[in-house]
């Protein structure tokens, strides 16, 4: 099983967009320390015991926080909780998609589009999907409940010792000789071939059967015998 490796800090980006600064109504802080959840927003929330300026004035309100990402406000313990767990109440929406917390956001020409950086799995289902921004890259994501809770990288393919790629057919991270040429892999053909198995160009250790392709590789530094039809234990030669 491919071990799934979390890009890091994912979910960190600077915020240089130039969003005027909203100002608030702060009564409801007057005399009070307390948290008070967002009318509308389940995500936000107020907090009344914050003195410091806001790092993301530009798009909260005085005194309004945010949950992390996928969290939400919960209404009974006043705190942000799992999303699974959160009760948000009748009138407060729960935001799925990553872009909706406005700390995600970024408008600098210096940041990465948070659609690009997190997108969304609303309308998918739980496990991993390509990356929709990202198609045939090592990137891919991973959904649940129609939450973004990780864009993952695919690790290096363990029997070539090379560079894996997602592919959104399979749904899994394979070997560029797995990915259509279209795409930019290495995938080789069997038209005009008869139904046997064929080393691929190049590479010893990575061989084919017709029909098909269907791509299998030899490792343990053997390579593929054509004439035998099978791997055999020698010095492997590489591209």
């Amino acid at each position: 099983m491919l071990r799934l490796a979390i890009v890091a800090s994912i979910f960190a980006c600077i915020q240089t967009a130039t969003t005027p600064t909203v100002t608030a109504d702060t009564s409801i802080c007057k005399g009070s320390s307390s948290l008070f959840p967002h009318p509308t927003s389940c995500q936000r929330y107020t907090n009344c015991s914050k003195v410091a300026p806001h790092s993301y004035s530009r798009y909260f309100k005085d005194y309004e926080e945010e949950c992390p990402y996928p969290h939400l406000f919960d209404i009974t313990e006043n705190k942000c909780k799992h999303f699974r767990e959160a009760e948000c109440g009748s009138a407060r929406i729960a935001a799925k998609e990553p872009c909706e917390y406005l700390k995600n956001k970024c408008g600098g020409a210096h940041c990465e589009p948070c659609q690009s950086r997190l997108p969304s799995c609303v309308k998918r289902t739980n496990g991993i999907h390509a990356h929709p921004m990202k198609l045939w890259s090592p990137y891919f994501i991973e959904c649940d409940t129609e939450r973004t809770i990780g864009v993952r990288w695919c690790p290096k393919h363990s029997p070539t010792d090379s560079i894996a790629l997602f592919s959104p057919d399979k749904k899994a991270c394979v070997s560029r000789w797995e990915i259509p040429r279209e795409q930019g892999g290495l995938e080789p053909s069997c038209e005009g071939k008869d139904d046997r198995m064929y080393q691929v160009a190049n590479r010893t250790d990575v061989f084919y059967a017709c029909p098909g392709p269907r791509v299998s590789y030899c490792g343990n530094g053997s390579s593929f015998n054509e004439s035998t039809q099978v791997c055999e234990q020698t010095t492997r030669k590489s591209v």
